[in-house]
């Protein structure tokens, strides 16, 4: 891990843990992405009312909700009734397990039996890799929000802010031409916001991993190798980000909009 990842992007605000700004990160050819234009996150449900005002404060115009269903009833986003703020769902996952899909197609059988049979790090790519091959509806919808100057700055959440943030986020800064070594990096310091939550859940269940380190969390939860592994697939099967934004039908003037927008 390199000295890229500022500290200055990660906003402490009371009822999250992982709310990070997308500024500040290198291009491939010099320049850098613009500060308070996107920014991604954890589940928004405990943010208090200070905590909003600083998001809108901020600059927050619009809040995308990835979660799925259950979660997104069960925890409501308080934005989702904002009248400062527009809030739009975008089901990433999806809601029906990919076991009882598997019928529908035979690209989603092959897809299935692949991912049962294999465990940990090549699990979870494969998982990121069905969403990117089979949620492309919603992977357009939520870069063509991105891609419209009135929806920014933008906020995109789930809930640990690790998974389908994660995707979301490596779309983005690959469109923006950051590299990929960057890329990864940003997914993997999640395990650094994100260990206080694990250190809790694991205290409820009385189990004590107070003294654990973030970077042992960081290759538990969310290890660079997901990253590089996702990566890997989207250059192998579409080209790059650029490329598989184009053929989920973003257009090239939506590509242009982002990259305009998070580039400076």
């Amino acid at each position: 891990m390199t000295a890229n990842l500022d500290k200055s992007r990660h906003l402490q605000l009371e009822g999250t843990r992982n709310i990070r700004d997308l500024g500040g990160y290198q291009t491939v050819d010099g320049r850098t992405t613009r500060w308070k234009t996107m920014l991604r996150a954890d589940n928004l449900e405990k943010l208090t009312l200070h905590g909003q005002r600083a998001l809108v404060d901020y600059g927050v115009r619009t809040v995308i909700d990835l979660r799925q269903t259950v979660s997104m009833l069960r925890s409501p986003n308080p934005f989702s009734t904002s009248e400062d703020v527009r809030y739009t769902h975008q089901n990433l996952k999806g809601d029906i397990p990919l076991s009882e899909m598997a019928h529908s197609s035979q690209e989603i059988l092959d897809a299935f039996q692949k991912i049962e049979s294999v465990e940990g790090i090549e699990r979870k790519i494969l998982s990121y890799c069905m969403w990117l091959d089979f949620r492309k509806g919603q992977f357009y919808e939520t870069l063509a929000t991105l891609a419209t100057p009135s929806a920014l700055p933008a906020l995109f959440h789930c809930n640990g802010g690790k998974d389908r943030t994660g995707v979301i986020a490596a779309l983005v800064l690959g469109i923006a031409g950051v590299p990929n070594e960057t890329i990864v990096e940003d997914y993997a310091i999640t395990g650094k916001y994100l260990l206080s939550r694990h250190i809790a859940n694991e205290a409820e269940r009385g189990i004590d991993v107070s003294d654990m380190k973030w970077e042992d969390y960081r290759d538990l939860a969310c290890p660079p190798k997901v990253m590089e592994g996702t990566l890997r697939h989207i250059e192998q099967q579409y080209g790059g980000a650029e490329q598989y934004a184009i053929a989920i039908g973003i257009s090239g003037r939506q590509i242009a909009s982002i990259r305009e927008a998070i580039v400076e």
